[in-house]
C-alpha cells in the first residue's frame, strides 16, 4: 500500500504515514452482508467475512417449550431410549402425547447461517408447512415455518 500524500510503502492497518504523517484512511467499515468494504483510494478486492451464525429455536406448540439450536452443530430429535443408549439433543418425549415421535426422527442444523431440518427416516414423518419432508433429503427452514414430528407440533423461529 502506498501513501495518498508522498508515495511511500507503508504497511496495511497503519494510522499514519512514518515518511510524511499523512493520515492514513480509517478502519474499512463492515457491510451488512459481512463484507468489508475497500479502503479509499481503492485496494485490493474487499475481504468477505462468513455471516455471523443465526439464533434460533423450535417452540411447542400448546405449552411454549422452547429448545436453543445451536448453530455449526447436527441436532437430533426424536425420543429418549435409554434402552438403546438413544439420547437426543432435542428429546420430545414429554410432548409426545400419541408416541408418535421416533427415536431418531429428524436432524436439524445451521450452515452459513440458514437453519435446515433433514427426516431420518421416521416412522410417522416430519412435515414443513403441512409438506412432508422425504427422508434424508434437507428443507430450509423460515422464521414461522411449521413443523411437525408425528403428531407433535413445534414452529421454528428464528432471528
Amino acid at each position: 500500500m502506498q501513501c495518498p500524500s508522498c508515495g511511500n510503502q507503508v504497511t496495511p492497518g497503519e494510522a499514519f504515514c512514518d515518511n510524511c504523517g499523512h493520515a492514513l484512511s480509517q478502519t474499512p467499515a463492515v457491510s451488512s452482508t459481512g463484507t468489508l468494504a475497500a479502503p479509499a483510494g481503492g485496494g485490493a478486492g474487499a475481504l468477505i467475512m462468513p455471516p455471523p451464525p443465526q439464533t434460533a429455536k423450535l417452540v411447542i406448540d400448546g405449552d411454549g417449550t422452547a429448545f436453543d439450536l445451536t448453530p455449526g452443530k447436527a441436532l437430533l430429535i426424536g425420543r429418549l431410549d435409554p434402552l438403546d443408549g438413544i439420547c437426543p439433543d432435542i428429546d420430545l418425549t414429554p410432548h409426545d402425547r400419541d408416541v408418535g415421535v421416533s427415536r431418531r426422527h429428524a436432524q436439524v442444523h445451521e450452515q452459513g447461517g440458514q437453519w435446515f431440518i433433514k427426516d431420518l427416516g421416521s416412522t410417522n414423518y416430519t412435515v414443513v408447512n403441512r409438506q412432508r419432508a422425504q427422508p434424508d433429503q434437507e428443507v430450509l427452514l423460515q422464521n414461522g415455518d411449521e413443523i411437525r414430528f408425528g403428531r407433535t407440533m413445534t414452529h421454528f423461529q428464528a432471528g
